[in-house]
């Protein structure tokens, strides 16, 4: 069993986070769950657990409090329930001191697990999203009895998603959806921002050949557009998602050529909106088969125009070169990255491609260059770039590439070009918090653990000086910097941005680009985490002053124990 593709499967980590967001709005809470479990095992300890590939969310607890009741999620490293999630099977340890995967999850030494029992919890498609589990403090068998009774649990808890998603998922105005969608003459289906299908109607069956159980949770691109369409779908899909609730509810129609389940392909006339659900942005998509009236002139004309129009309105930058590699169109959205009038689109090419690095950083060589790559017959998906040009922030892409093939030869190749600037930001605070919160648990707060702290929060962010500040009497004083020049300094309540974050117990930005957070002890403000940014990057102050909110949660209840001289 290969453990760390099975926790990292997009399918089931998409299934993840449609449990979190149906479970959020379920009427029984969660921890009545945890309970039920702890009660039915006679066990002390009951846990609802949805499981991604970086985080175990105690999204339901039954006696436990500290860090975990405060935090609710641990590190998946850290966690017992992986191997539930990754072999898809129950798992029984009446002895952890026993078993090896347990000695190395830090999770049983902090709590004093003796025992764990867990079966696995399913989402509404199937896939293993988490566990139901019950935890002793000593050694103890799991009767026969027990194991059922815990299974029945899960299965009961299971059905939470089913039952609850189609009011929370996919309805607006909460209807049943599957009589009304199936009473439709046309395809009908909902997606997800990700294009991840959550409802299909009978005709869309009847149209394409595959039924609802076969499709649900399958992106709607690589179901029906596996070719040349794949970019234009996930394009609409991705800037309907980004609009502002004012502006959805308008209709976007597009014409496709779509690819049934028995390898035909049809055109489609698409009716595209996005609305506001209970989970989030749902996405209805309206498909009319096409074949009666297509002919492949009119095709030709039709799809040139809208082609077009789609290709300015995108957000994601598309970029055409000839066979040669020299550029013949590049959409607003590209003009927008290298600074560029459409007139000047070839000279800006040429003169920023010294700027266009590859994932280790080194200028990019001409043959490594998506285009070239695809003009040599490479389908090129998701390759990373880098775009730094002195004095402008950094800003990194996914690449996917394809000739363009006219007749028997290549006329040249297109480029698509995803921003991943935010999501690349994202990534490095999601591993820095999992950083820390593992520091902190396997170690407590100590003064080498703290420079130890803003040194990770500052890698997470390049160009950035990190500070710890903890309070002493009616002052804060530091007790670690990033830079490694922790002078002695004091800061009053009120003084400046971190005096201010102190006063207000809320975070504090500037003067300039910092932010500084509050770090919550039980009853007061244990001290101040400041953070000053430079660098290339932008900073974005609110996304930046939640990752420092998160990080200084775990710290202050390690700070906490640490000051009542328990240990941590």
């Amino acid at each position: 069993m290969d453990e760390n593709c099975e926790l990292h499967d997009e399918r089931r980590l998409a299934a993840v986070d449609r449990a979190a967001a149906i479970l959020s709005g379920v009427p029984l809470s969660m921890d009545a769950i945890a309970g039920a479990a702890a009660s039915v095992t006679g066990a002390p300890i009951g846990v609802v657990s949805l499981v991604d590939g970086e985080w175990d969310r105690l999204v339901g607890l039954h006696g436990i409090g500290g860090v975990f009741a405060l935090t609710r999620r641990i590190a998946v490293a850290d966690s017992l329930c992986r191997s539930v999630v990754a072999s898809g099977e129950p798992v029984w340890l009446a002895d952890t001191a026993e078993d090896p995967a347990a000695a190395r999850a830090a999770v049983v030494s902090y709590l004093g697990i003796g025992a764990f029992a867990a079966v696995p919890l399913l989402g509404s498609d199937g896939a293993v999203v988490g566990s139901i589990c019950a935890l002793d403090h000593g050694p103890r068998p799991w009767s026969v009895a027990q194991r059922a009774a815990l299974s029945g649990v899960a299965t009961t808890a299971g059905l939470l998603p089913g039952v609850a998603g189609m009011a929370a998922e996919l309805t607006v105005n909460l209807l049943d959806l599957v009589p009304l969608l199936d009473a439709l003459a046309e395809a009908f289906l909902v997606v997800d921002g990700d294009g991840a299908i959550l409802a299909w109607n009978a005709a869309a069956t009847g149209t394409f050949g595959w039924t609802r159980e076969e499709v649900l949770g399958t992106p709607l691109h690589q179901l029906l557009f596996p070719d040349r369409d794949a970019v234009t779908i996930r394009a609409i899909l991705a800037t309907l998602s980004a609009l502002p609730s004012e502006r959805r509810g308008a209709v976007r129609r597009q014409t496709m050529w779509a690819t049934t389940k028995a390898g035909r392909r049809m055109p489609v006339d698409a009716s595209i909106r996005a609305v506001s659900g209970a989970g989030g942005t749902r996405i209805c998509v309206s498909l009319l088969d096409a074949s009666g009236r297509f002919d492949a002139e009119a095709d030709a004309d039709r799809r040139e125009g809208l082609l077009q129009a789609v290709l300015n309105s995108l957000t994601t930058a598309v970029y055409v070169c000839d066979a040669d590699g020299r550029p013949l169109f590049g959409n607003p959205a590209l003009l927008e990255v290298m600074e560029a009038e459409p007139a000047s689109l070839a000279g800006a090419a040429l003169q920023l491609r010294q700027y266009l690095l590859g994932a280790d950083g080194t200028v990019m060589e001409p043959a490594d260059y998506p285009s070239a790559r695809a003009l040599a017959g490479e389908h090129v998906r998701d390759a990373p770039m880098v775009f730094h040009v002195p004095g402008r922030p950094v800003r990194r892409f996914l690449a996917n590439a394809e000739r363009i093939v006219v007749g028997d030869g290549a006329e040249g190749a297109v480029v698509a070009l995803r921003d991943v600037t935010v999501a690349s930001q994202d990534r490095g605070r999601r591993a820095c918090e999992l950083a820390v919160a593992r520091l902190l648990l396997r170690c407590g707060y100590s003064a080498e653990v703290a420079q130890r702290l803003v040194g990770a929060v500052a890698d997470a962010q390049p160009g950035t000086r990190v500070r710890l500040w903890l309070t002493e009497d009616a002052e804060l004083r530091l007790v670690a910097d990033s830079s490694g020049e922790c002078r002695p300094a004091a800061v009053r309540r009120g003084e400046g941005r971190v005096g201010s974050a102190l006063a207000t117990a809320a975070p504090a930005v500037g003067p300039g680009s910092g932010i500084a957070v509050p770090v919550p002890g039980a009853d007061e403000v244990l001290g101040v985490l400041d953070a000053e940014f430079g660098g290339d990057d932008e900073a974005e102050p609110d996304a930046l002053a939640a990752h420092l909110a998160r990080v200084a949660a775990d710290l202050g209840y390690h700070l906490h124990v640490h000051r009542q001289g328990q240990p941590s």
